[in-house]
C-alpha cells in the first residue's frame, strides 16, 4: 500500500519531480523525432527497404519508450498517483539512477558511477517502484546539496542478510525527510545517518544480483 499523502513530505518528492521531469520530457521529444523522420522518410522511399535499414533504429526507440513509461509511471507513483501498481522493471534501479544522474548534470553535479553492474530490483517487491525511488531520491538530494561541479560519492555492496547503500555528503532536513517517508513505504530497510554521510540497509530479497 503506497504511503498516506497528508503524512509524506510534499518538498524533497516535488522538488525531485520538478528536476527529473525535464529530462524524460528530453527524451520523448528525442524518440518521437526519430520516428516522425521515419515516417517522413516512408512517404518518398520504399517503405521495406528504409524498415530493414533503420529496424535498430525502431528497436531503440521502442526500448526508449517502454522505459520512459515505466520512468513516467515511477514519477507519478512517487506523487500519489499510483500508475505502476505492482508493475515491476528488473532494471529500473539502473534506469532511474540514469535519470537522476542526467538530471543532477543539468545542475553541475554529477553521482559516481559504479564500476561493477547494479543489481536487479526483484519482481513484486516493494510495489515494483519504491525501492529504485528511494535510492535515486536519496542520492539525488544528498548530491545537490554538493558544490556545483561537485561528484557525489556512494556504493551499493552485499551486505549481510542483504544490500548496503552508503554515501559521502550531507544530511540536511530534506534527507531526514526523505528517510522518514522511506520508514513508511519501505519499513524494513533502515537508514542510519552519521557524520559526513549516511548508509541505508536493503534486506536480501529486494535485489537481485
Amino acid at each position: 500500500m503506497s504511503p498516506d499523502p497528508s503524512t509524506r513530505p510534499a518538498a524533497p518528492r516535488d522538488a525531485l519531480a520538478a528536476s527529473l521531469l525535464p529530462v524524460l520530457l528530453h527524451r520523448i521529444r528525442n524518440a518521437t523525432q526519430l520516428i516522425s523522420g521515419l515516417n517522413g522518410m516512408l512517404a518518398y522511399e520504399e517503405a521495406g527497404a528504409i524498415l530493414e535499414e533503420r529496424a535498430g533504429d525502431l528497436a531503440s526507440a521502442s526500448q526508449s519508450a517502454e522505459e520512459t513509461g515505466w520512468l513516467l509511471g515511477l514519477l507519478a507513483s512517487s506523487l500519489d498517483t499510483d500508475l505502476l501498481m505492482a508493475r515491476c522493471h528488473a532494471r529500473g534501479l539502473e534506469s532511474f539512477l540514469h535519470l537522476v544522474r542526467d538530471a543532477l548534470r543539468r545542475e553541475g553535479r554529477e553521482i559516481a558511477w559504479p564500476a561493477d553492474p547494479l543489481p536487479s530490483l526483484a519482481p513484486r517487491v516493494g510495489e515494483g517502484w519504491h525501492l529504485a525511488w528511494a535510492v535515486g531520491a536519496l542520492l539525488w538530494w544528498t548530491a545537490r546539496a554538493l558544490p556545483e561541479g561537485g561528484a557525489l560519492r556512494w556504493s551499493l555492496e552485499p551486505a549481510a542478510e542483504g544490500w548496503q547503500l552508503s554515501a559521502e555528503g550531507p544530511v540536511d532536513d530534506g534527507t531526514r525527510s526523505l528517510a522518514e517517508d522511506l520508514r513508511q513505504s519501505l519499513p524494513d530497510a533502515d537508514f542510519a545517518a552519521r557524520e559526513g554521510g549516511w548508509s541505508l540497509r536493503i534486506p536480501g530479497p529486494w535485489l537481485t544480483a
